[in-house]
């Protein structure tokens, strides 16, 4: 595991990850992507991010809907896990699951 500081619209994350993928998306999140989502500006908005690997999305998302909701879905286990780390320590509210682990059991 690695952990990296990441900028998302101007608050830094220490985010932990693979090492390789870390490295490849650099210190700022797809500003491409924050931007999107920041005309998205309503703060009571209610989002899933399927996929949502290992948070990124899912924090942009609750800083731009400040009110709303926030759900989280990662299939794949060891991103899961970091999704759930990096949420934990991000202080980021709403839902998280893995439903290849729920419909698994």
């Amino acid at each position: 595991m690695h952990a990296q500081t990441m900028v998302i619209l101007g608050r830094l994350f220490t985010l932990r990850g693979d090492e390789g993928y870390l490295a490849h998306v650099g210190n700022r999140f797809e500003l491409e992507t924050v931007s999107f989502l920041s005309v998205l500006r309503d703060e009571n908005t209610q989002a899933i991010d399927l996929g949502a690997n290992i948070v990124m999305t899912a924090l942009t998302l609750s800083q731009v809907c400040s009110k709303g909701k926030i759900d989280a879905l990662e299939p794949v286990p060891q991103a899961y896990e970091f999704l759930v780390a990096n949420l934990s320590v991000a202080g980021g509210r709403g839902d998280c699951g893995n439903w290849r682990r729920k419909t698994d059991s």
